[in-house]
């Protein structure tokens, strides 16, 4: 059987990227007293044209195309729509999730017009089911649509995250500052029932609201 190769892109933006983070981090530290001498607009500039060579590569296997991942992370499934409880430890229980489609795609840019509107339905309701569950807390969504901005398995997917409103930059320029290591089976299975149930609650309202 010929194994299955997935392309992807790489490292289109590295610099330019780097030159944003490192723009964050700046007005962080400023924000708390720091002294910046160096004005922001020298690192933070956004890339205006693609380049001209793409550097690209080439992997034998697509973790959240591999059925013992979908096994063991999947929360829930929306006609083509998966969501993942991220097997990473987030801040605290039950508050780190993934929203992806089924099929492979490496980038939002090739998602179809059902996978968009479904994927509007399921992060909709998961966003108010992880609102109720973490009263006083903020959910931010977003995408890592490149390894420059640090994207590290291609395929396209929303990250789905429960933040504490005073750390809620800090959390968002550093999520390394998580806890390193694994949820546990508990844990995971622990989310996988409560969530579930809930989002099955939540998901017929956002879906009659999308499809009018």
């Amino acid at each position: 059987m010929k194994e299955k190769v997935f392309d992807f892109r790489r490292e289109c933006y590295q610099s330019e990227a780097e030159q944003i983070l490192y723009a964050h981090l700046l007005e962080i530290l400023q924000d708390h007293g720091a002294k910046v001498d160096k004005p922001f607009e020298v690192y933070c500039k956004m890339p205006l044209h693609v380049p001209n060579e793409t550097k690209t590569a080439a992997v034998a296997r697509c973790f959240f195309c591999d059925s013992d991942v979908i096994q063991r992370q999947l929360v829930y499934e929306y006609e083509n729509i998966l969501v993942f409880y991220n097997i990473r430890k987030g801040a605290k229980e039950g508050s780190n999730f993934l929203v992806l489609p089924r099929r492979h795609t490496q980038g939002i840019y090739g998602l179809t017009l059902e996978e968009v509107n479904n994927i509007r339905i399921v992060k909709g309701a998961l966003v108010e089911v992880l609102k109720e569950a973490h009263p006083g807390s903020e959910v931010i969504t977003y995408v890592q649509d490149d390894p420059s901005v640090g994207q590290t398995v291609f395929h396209s997917h929303e990250q789905v995250v429960v933040v504490d409103p005073k750390s809620i930059h800090l959390t968002w320029t550093m999520l390394s500052l998580y806890p390193p290591g694994n949820v546990s089976k508990e844990e995971m299975e622990k989310v996988r029932d409560e969530f579930r149930i809930r989002m099955e609650e939540k998901l017929h309202p956002w879906k009659s609201a999308i499809n009018l």
